[in-house]
């Protein structure tokens, strides 16, 4: 929960779609590190200008040359820290005119309206470095 009292949580689950290689590698199981390289190759993998693997799936990492060497156990360990999906995100924005430059940052939170379904975005906090 934010310092402010704002009342807003996160489930603590990491996405693998979007995590750099440090975070990836700081999740796997002692001795198994290296397939943070693998799943980041994985997602990244190019043919060209596009993309060669699908990466829309919850169990896309699955597909990932030997992650079935996981045993069981570190493979539910991992399972349970990760997520395919966002809902916190941070974004930068600049803005520039003549010689004036502003840059914001702020970390957002994507919510559903109960009542109308639509989605919105709540600013959780802001600054301008």
């Amino acid at each position: 929960q934010d310092a402010g009292g704002g009342g807003y949580s996160h489930p603590g689950r990491i996405n693998i779609n979007t995590a750099p290689l440090q975070v990836l590698t700081a999740l796997m199981p002692v001795g198994s590190e290296g397939f943070a390289q693998a799943i980041v190759d994985h997602r990244e993998e190019m043919s060209g200008t596009e993309y060669v693997n699908d990466i829309s799936g919850r169990t896309w990492y699955t597909d990932v040359p030997g992650i079935s060497a996981l045993d069981g156990q570190n493979l539910s360990e991992f399972q349970s820290l990760i997520t395919t999906t966002t809902d916190i995100f941070s974004i930068e924005a600049k803005a520039e005119r003549g010689d004036i430059k502003q840059v914001l940052n702020a970390v957002v939170q994507r919510e559903q309206d109960k009542k109308t379904g639509k989605w919105k975005c709540r600013v959780l906090g802001w600054e301008a470095p």
